[in-house]
This record gives structure tokens, C-alpha cells and sequence, in this order.
């Protein structure tokens, strides 16, 4: 990828990013009417998540709140939780970043109806500033992959009714199936950059 080739977002809220680039090659994506986050079944957690080294200490601060909403047959341990190795990567703001483990069908924060018990976890504890949920979670099908905002095609052509399954001439853009997340990665002043390229008001 040469990112070279990709605009500079003048609004970056990323300190740990000295220059944050966006792929225009996102504007082009067109999806099925039908594709919408809610039709999402956790096919791209299935093998594992990619965590900050902050974020695996804020879970493991709180892990009597994270057992309230596991299923009884999930990993209750908490040193079962994660990978042991630690991968350099500068996308995060620790610069290292670590991986859930994988359990069963999938990454052991999954429960039996495939949702995360982490997000239940924020939703269940009725305190908005109270976040377990790693950020590149929420971001995706969303990322930043050294150092410019990308849309990972995880899924490829498999599911239609999927955020990360990109269609030739569907009626939705990346604006209307995944707007929420792109602002979540960029923030609300970059995301305003970005549908200015985009010709969007």
C-alpha cells in the first residue's frame, strides 16, 4: 500500500499517529440494500480480536463485571483471556497490541448467541463513560493500518447482507452502512473532511 497516495486528515484526534492518511479507494465501495451492521454474526471475531495493552488492563479491572455476562460454559478464567504474545504495532496507543484468545466457534469474549459480552457489558452496566469494547472492535469493518484509514474486506463475497461485503453497483455507500464506525475511528471533525471529499454536505 503506498499511503503516499492518500490525503492527509487535517483533524486527527490520534496523537499516538503523527499523520493520519485516508484510503479515497473506500469512497468508491457500494453494498446491497439489504447490508446494514445489524446483520452482522460475528463471522469477523471469529478468530480472535486485536487489543491495546491499555484495553486488556481496563478488562482485567474488571473482570466480576465482565463474568456477570458470560455464558456458563465461556472461559471464566481471566489469564485464559488473551494471547501471551505481545505484537509491535503502531496503530495503537501503546504501540503493542495483543489478541484475545480463541475458544469454541470463536474469540472467548463471544457468548452462545455470538455477542460480545463486552459491549453487554457497557449496555448492561447503564454507565455511558464505562468502556470495555477495544476500539478496533467498534471500528470495523473500519481500521487504521499504518497509519492510514482503511476498509478491511475481511469477509470478501461471502455474505451480502455483511458491513465488510462490498458489492459492484449496490445502492448503499460506506456513509450508510458505516458511517457510525468511520466516525467512531476518525472522530466527528475528520469524518466531516472525509464526506467533504466525497462531495457529501
Amino acid at each position: 500500500m503506498d499511503s503516499q497516495n492518500f490525503p492527509i486528515l487535517k483533524n486527527n484526534p490520534h496523537k499516538h499517529i503523527p499523520v493520519l492518511r485516508f484510503d479515497t479507494t473506500m469512497l468508491d465501495l457500494r453494498f446491497n440494500a439489504g447490508c446494514s451492521m445489524t446483520g452482522c454474526n460475528s463471522t469477523c471475531c471469529k478468530g480472535g480480536v486485536w487489543a491495546d495493552l491499555g484495553e486488556r488492563e481496563q478488562i482485567l479491572k474488571h473482570v466480576p463485571i465482565v463474568h456477570k455476562y458470560m455464558d456458563a460454559e465461556q472461559e471464566h478464567d481471566p489469564t485464559k483471556w488473551f494471547e501471551t504474545e505481545i505484537t509491535e504495532d503502531q496503530d495503537f496507543p501503546a504501540g503493542k497490541a495483543i489478541g484475545t484468545q480463541v475458544v469454541g466457534k470463536g474469540c472467548v469474549f463471544l457468548d452462545n448467541k455470538g455477542l460480545c459480552v463486552l459491549q453487554k457489558a457497557e449496555m448492561g452496566e447503564g454507565d455511558p463513560t464505562f468502556k470495555l469494547k477495544p476500539f478496533y472492535c467498534l471500528a470495523f469493518p473500519i481500521t487504521i493500518v499504518e497509519g492510514v484509514v482503511v476498509y478491511d474486506d475481511y469477509m470478501g463475497q461471502g455474505q451480502p447482507q455483511c458491513c465488510s461485503t462490498a458489492v459492484a453497483g449496490g445502492p448503499l455507500d460506506i456513509f450508510d452502512v458505516c458511517g457510525w464506525e468511520l466516525e467512531h475511528t476518525v472522530g466527528k471533525e475528520a469524518y466531516a473532511e472525509i464526506r467533504a471529499l466525497a462531495g457529501k454536505s
